[in-house]
């Protein structure tokens, strides 16, 4: 059950298993109270996890930023630490196989 203004734990652990041991992963899909973003990683520094994001609200002058910056630098600037996801309720959206026609 989530905890009112904790870190959503059943989120980051799914997140976590889907990302972990994998680097060819597709991107994640999250949706909570009529906003979207995508993750496209998850990590952890020290005790602490974060969501590599895609988010359509980021900041144009945050998205300029990003042009500049080295793959480690930008992997900071596109993250939202554990803290950030504190809804009660996400929905995931994923890709699970290949379409073949």
């Amino acid at each position: 059950q989530p905890v009112p203004n904790k870190p959503n734990v059943a989120l980051l652990q799914w997140v976590e298993r889907f990302f972990k041991g994998s680097t060819d992963r597709p991107p994640l899909y999250l949706q909570h109270s009529g906003h979207s973003r995508t993750i496209i990683g998850w990590g952890q520094y020290k005790s602490n996890q974060y969501l590599t994001i895609l988010d359509p609200m980021t900041r144009p002058d945050r998205i300029r930023k990003c042009v500049r910056l080295k793959e480690r630098e930008l992997v900071w600037v596109l993250s939202r630490m554990s803290s950030h996801f504190t809804k009660p309720q996400y929905q995931i959206v994923y890709v699970n196989g290949l379409i073949e026609s």
